[in-house]
């Protein structure tokens, strides 16, 4: 008995692993900013928006 929908979910259930991958590689980075005491309170910034100047940094 195969639910008719379980078709429609089959490419995202492929992609589980690749998060998995993913979110280990940002747990890793995360635990070895906290034990380096230098980037313990660094915070990775994003620019968002649009960038009128691009040589001006965050």
């Amino acid at each position: 008995m195969v639910c008719p929908g379980l078709h429609r979910a089959v490419p995202a259930m492929l992609t589980i692993p690749l998060y998995w991958a993913l979110m280990s590689v940002a747990a890793v980075r995360a635990v070895t900013q906290l034990m380096r005491p230098k980037r313990r309170h660094y915070w990775e910034l994003t620019a968002h928006g649009f960038v009128l100047d691009p040589d001006t940094t965050l």
